[in-house]
């Protein structure tokens, strides 16, 4: 793998806003990229710490990128420094196309004397992305702080996950896996899921729009919520796997605690995890 920078700033903001010598900076960033073939198993990653992501599919051949970069500092002679230590990576493969924002929060356990300096420093760089990508494209998106994912017109599968904000996903037509930690997860489907997946939050709802006629079989975890369906739905049996000993001359099995229910005929498998969140399986009109 080749990592590549090649960020092509068109403009840049200088701002001091405070008598303290506060400063914020904006860059605006572009990119562009062309897969080798475009009907191959084709990847987007955007790999962020602080900031939105916003991914739209289309017909077209060409992954467009518009980002905005922000620092702010308290002292803006810090600027300069903060500009070399946090970037914006860029990788271009045949079937890959990578953004990656890097920095001395990537690794923890750097113990040089520069890393222990900015430790003691107050700033924040913040990455806002627009991307368009061909709608069959697979996208793995994250970010952690201050953030919200927003992915439209994907025909691809998916991995999506954010810290601090919230997932809502509209024209879905493929699988994987979406969860947010702390806000709720919403995704409109226009063809339902048809390999195994998984949608959760720890203190949010996850709803689920799926066209008519659904048929899959739910797996649902939850410690303070509740699940409403548009669907009818049937209780499937609790699994159960034997331990391989016996103990006291039984057979010891661990049984599974979450809910298993069926939609229709049965079909992919779907996870459905919350802890403070409830689960919504909505029915919409084509």
């Amino acid at each position: 793998m080749i990592r590549k920078l090649t960020a092509m700033a068109v403009l840049i903001v200088l701002c001091v806003p405070g008598p303290a010598g506060a400063a914020t900076k904006t860059e605006k960033i572009k990119e562009s990229h062309r897969f080798a073939d475009r009907t191959g198993d084709n990847r987007l990653i955007v790999d962020n710490i602080w900031g939105d992501i916003a991914v739209n599919g289309y017909d077209g051949d060409e992954i467009t990128v518009e980002a905005v970069k922000t620092i702010s500092a308290d002292d803006r002679a810090d600027i300069a420094e903060i500009e070399r230590e946090v970037f914006l990576d860029v990788t271009r493969e045949d079937d890959l196309f990578e953004l990656y924002v890097d920095g001395p929060f990537r690794d923890r356990n750097n113990g040089s004397g520069r890393r222990s300096k900015r430790r003691h420093r107050d700033y924040e760089v913040r990455f806002d992305f627009e991307i368009r990508v061909p709608r069959g494209t697979y996208v793995e998106l994250s970010t952690v702080n201050d953030g919200e994912i927003y992915v439209r017109n994907i025909d691809g599968d998916y991995d999506v996950h954010n810290v601090n904000g919230g997932i809502e996903m509209e024209g879905i037509g493929g699988s994987g896996e979406v969860y947010a930690l702390n806000h709720d997860v919403k995704v409109d489907f226009v063809k339902n899921p048809t390999k195994d997946s998984r949608f959760g939050s720890l203190n949010g709802d996850v709803l689920l729009h799926f066209l008519p006629g659904l048929s899959a079989d739910f797996y649902l975890e939850t410690f303070n919520g509740e699940f409403f369906s548009d669907f009818p739905v049937s209780y499937l049996p609790l699994t159960a796997e034997a331990y391989s000993e016996k103990t006291n001359g039984k057979y010891v099995y661990k049984v599974n605690r979450e809910t298993a229910v069926r939609a229709g005929d049965g079909g992919p498998d779907i996870e459905l995890d919350m802890f403070n969140g409830d689960a919504f399986l909505l029915e919409k009109t084509r």
